[in-house]
């Protein structure tokens, strides 16, 4: 293959390798984004539960909150473009968020039942406290495949590095081999030059001597 061949095919295989990587990054920053925002949302719910309960307990009921968790929950499950949530696809989360979910409903029943009969506080403080650990690993699990995922990205960064230097490689190379045909042709045409001289110089002395 020809020295410029090769090095057209090395342009071209960096402007390749550079779109692809600026491809490959702006994913990863999206999916950074929405696995901050999986676990932002999935602290609100933990959050704003134990603030609900403490609005019911004292006597100032908010239904508003309570749909509003009801919302971010099923949005942790089902994805929500709105909130920023994909759908759930990390298969431990999704296990914990449904986990969560079905004490959620448990949860809602035992604030109904409060409401008719104030002396089952103390049930559904413990229904608040079991839905509350419930979310707490739910957090957890969107805290361990945010890190995984990150931990990746770092792994194929490192890997992008390796390529790179191994192209920049093959080019350092591909330019000493040019240098080195180039130097050749130099010290051949230079041969071939002086032989010609040579040539020249004892034709003319041969003419000189008739």
């Amino acid at each position: 293959m020809k020295i410029t061949t090769q090095l057209k095919l090395t342009v071209a295989g960096l402007a390749s390798l550079a779109v692809g990587t600026t491809i490959w990054a702006s994913l990863n920053t999206q999916k950074a984004a929405l696995d901050a925002s999986i676990l932002n949302k999935s602290g609100l719910v933990r959050g704003a539960t134990q603030r609900l309960i403490k609005l019911e307990t004292n006597g100032q009921p908010n239904d508003e909150l309570r749909q509003n968790i009801d919302r971010l929950i099923q949005s942790l499950i089902d994805g929500d473009k709105e909130l920023n949530l994909p759908k759930a696809s990390d298969t431990k989360y999704l296990e914990k968020i449904q986990i969560t979910e079905e004490a959620w409903q448990q949860l809602k029943t035992s604030i109904a039942q409060y409401r008719q009969n104030p002396n089952l506080k103390a049930k559904l403080i413990e229904d608040s406290e079991t839905f509350f650990t419930l979310t707490d690993e739910a957090v957890s699990a969107a805290e361990e495949f945010s890190a995984a995922d990150i931990t990746q990205i770092q792994r194929t960064h490192w890997a992008i590095l390796v390529l790179y230097l191994g192209v920049l490689a093959f080019v350092f190379w591909t330019i000493q081999q040019s240098t080195k045909v180039l130097q050749q042709s130099v010290i051949t045409v230079a041969d071939s030059s002086s032989e010609i001289a040579a040539t020249v110089e004892m034709q003319e002395r041969l003419v000189a001597d008739l």
